[in-house]
């Protein structure tokens, strides 16, 4: 989309906004779910969509940076807050987490089980501390529809190239799209 500016406010009609599908993968019955080289210095920063469904068991996703074939495992800090379906009020936090940035719980004993997030990621290609900020809602491991939203940081100056999608328990199946931002 185009950013059209005022007349004679001495801007041009050159900015333009959008996204650009990167990537597109689909899993089935996976312990976790990389997506490799995805990052580069093309575009600055990232949006990620999941969508799971038919996970094997109750468990919490964790979105783990990479470099190459290798997850970084240590450095996370995050914090979320939300509602359940109950009217409560959740929230969580952690500091220099090894599990990676949480986001979000999958209730296998539902029939209407869904869990789907929507996780900006900030300059993980760059050679700075990389931020994420996301959404995510489904059905948590007691049942209740939750709606949570999440933000943190890694804690390095590494030049991060992709992510894996990393359930606590059995195997999921769903799809990840990436996006650049232009």
């Amino acid at each position: 989309m185009a950013i059209k500016t005022a007349s004679g406010s001495g801007l041009t009609n050159s900015l333009s906004s959008g996204l650009v599908l990167l990537n597109t993968t689909s899993f089935s019955g996976v312990a976790s779910q990389a997506v490799p080289t995805i990052f580069s210095p093309t575009y600055a920063n990232y949006l990620v969509t999941i969508h799971t469904n038919s996970p094997t068991a109750d468990n919490s996703y964790y979105l783990k940076l990479r470099v190459g074939a290798t997850d970084t495992s240590t450095g996370y800090f995050w914090s979320y807050y939300g509602v359940r379906a109950t009217s409560t009020a959740n929230q969580g936090t952690s500091a220099n987490d090894t599990a990676g940035f949480y986001i979000g719980d999958h209730d296998l004993g539902s029939q209407r089980s869904f869990y789907s997030a929507s996780i900006n990621i900030f300059g993980p290609n760059l050679a700075n501390a990389t931020s994420v900020h996301g959404q995510f809602s489904g059905l948590n491991t007691g049942g209740a529809q939750y709606l949570l939203s999440n933000g943190g940081w890694h804690d390095s100056l590494t030049q991060f190239d992709g992510f894996n999608i990393i359930p606590t328990a059995g195997n999921i199946s769903g799809t990840v799209k990436t996006y650049g931002y232009n």
